[in-house]
């Protein structure tokens, strides 16, 4: 990875995954940042869409918030990382599409809120947008989330959905930038299967793989599979989490819980959020 896109709308949340990301970019080799905000303008049936007053003036206010946010994380950043400023008018996936066509070796971060009287978490319309559509790695970063160095990743998966469009490269370069050790995490088993790793064909093909990264693997006995990644994240004191979504209502669960583990035990668990490949 050599760029690094924070995308925010300047909450809270946004602001705290902005320092995480900044705090991340030795480990990840960042070159440059890009801060994006997209103040899309609102579609209508009307003949007059906005004056052109107004479309200055919704520029100009995310201009100067970027700026804003740009003189906080300033001080914040090695001297030979660029930090850059992009306002944009379209929206954010068609925005990030254009991004990815330009620099396919980039990462996208944003921040998630927990909000309520009951404080759960509520996936936001762009957040979850994101997550299913995004065209580049995502790290979603939960509100009350401080950066630790990244030491250790659980990666989540179902070895009998492994596939050739499962991103395993990306994976791979990714860790290895990290310079984290990896723990592969099989949520797919049968209860009292207990298979060891070298006897399963699954097993075996994704080792070849990933056999300089040096996997350790791993399976969850819990019946509820985001109970059970959690709490062997939380046993393994992992520092993050990826998965590659093919159930995003699995992935919603588990991002809730996460959220309500930092809430209760104010620990926290990123979530790097990786696209299958095309094919």
């Amino acid at each position: 990875m050599d760029t690094l896109i924070i995308a925010t709308n300047f909450s809270d949340s946004c602001t705290n995954a902005a320092k995480y990301g900044v705090a991340l970019c030795g480990q990840l080799g960042i070159k440059e940042i890009l801060l994006f905000n997209s103040y899309e303008l609102p579609i209508t049936s009307e003949v007059s869409i906005a004056d052109s007053s107004h479309i200055t003036m919704l520029r100009d206010r995310s201009l100067e918030k970027l700026g804003d946010l740009q003189k906080q994380l300033m001080p914040l950043l090695a001297a030979d990382i660029n930090i850059n400023i992009i306002a944009s008018d379209i929206s954010i996936l068609k925005s990030l599409e254009l991004f990815r066509e330009k620099s396919r070796n980039g990462i996208v971060i944003t921040g998630a809120s927990r909000k309520g009287r009951i404080e759960k978490l509520i996936m936001g319309s762009t957040t979850s947008s994101l997550v299913r559509n995004s065209p580049l790695p995502l790290l979603i970063i939960p509100q009350d989330s401080h950066f630790v160095p990244i030491n250790k990743a659980v990666y989540a998966v179902n070895f009998k959905k492994i596939t050739t469009h499962t991103p395993i490269q990306t994976i791979k370069a990714i860790v290895r930038q990290l310079n984290a050790q990896i723990l592969v995490l099989n949520v797919g088993h049968n209860e009292g299967d207990h298979l060891k790793p070298d006897l399963t064909k699954d097993i075996y093909e994704l080792n070849n793989f990933m056999e300089n990264e040096k996997p350790q693997y791993y399976y969850t006995e819990n019946k509820n599979i985001a109970d059970g990644i959690l709490s062997f994240s939380d046993e393994q004191e992992a520092d993050l989490l990826i998965t590659v979504p093919k159930d995003y209502a699995l992935f919603e669960s588990i991002f809730h819980k996460s959220i309500s583990k930092v809430l209760a035990n104010k620990t926290h668990l990123p979530l790097l959020i990786l696209k299958e490949n095309a094919g």
